[in-house]
């Protein structure tokens, strides 16, 4: 299976025609989550509700012909500026030992494009978590053209703590919710 294909299977909305392969035994969680009517793109946050930025430069690899942003790039713009917050709390969620008790997969991605990034542009990818459910988290991203106001893409994205031996969603550890809790609402770090 390619990756765009498990991509779109993971992010359809349509859970119940879905053959999820290993993924099978999420479908029912997924579903449930894929249905959150919640999520709302549309809408720019301040600046000032975000707690947590990363600076990007855009790459060559990253473009088209034209030199502008290849519209999956911004998943892994968001991708890595998610991977940043989450290192900056002391959460490693690429070390194998960590990720059996906390490990994301991602079941909902939401994007809107509002203005081009550039090749060799620096961008500054703006990222919240919003909402901590039981297995689940809700988060925002925005990414601007590095120091102005000019915002080139906005995303809500669902993602679920998996646990990839059994094949099924699990609760976010109490001790994980704490961390990212405590920074959301005063913007300091461990």
């Amino acid at each position: 299976m390619s990756v765009a294909t498990l991509l779109w299977q993971v992010v359809s909305p349509d859970f119940n025609r879905l053959r999820l392969g290993p993924w099978n035994n999420l479908s029912k969680s997924l579903y449930s989550i894929s249905n959150n009517k919640n999520i709302q793109t549309g809408n720019q946050m301040s600046k000032d509700n975000f707690n947590f930025k990363h600076t990007l430069r855009v790459r060559w690899k990253e473009c088209d012909v034209q030199g502008i942003a290849y519209y999956g790039s911004y998943l892994d713009f968001i991708d890595v500026a998610q991977a940043e917050y989450f290192r900056s709390l002391g959460i490693l969620t690429h070390h194998p030992e960590k990720r059996e008790t906390f490990d994301l997969a991602a079941v909902k991605v939401i994007l809107e494009y509002k203005s081009p990034a550039k090749i060799d542009e620096l961008i500054d990818v703006f990222f919240r978590v919003e909402k901590i459910g039981n297995s689940s988290l809700d988060k925002r991203s925005e990414i601007y053209q590095s120091g102005t106001e000019e915002l080139l893409c906005s995303g809500q994205l669902i993602s679920v703590n998996f646990d990839s031996n059994l094949g099924t969603s699990r609760n976010v550890p109490a001790e994980i919710k704490d961390i990212i809790e405590k920074f959301e609402s005063t913007g300091q770090e461990n």
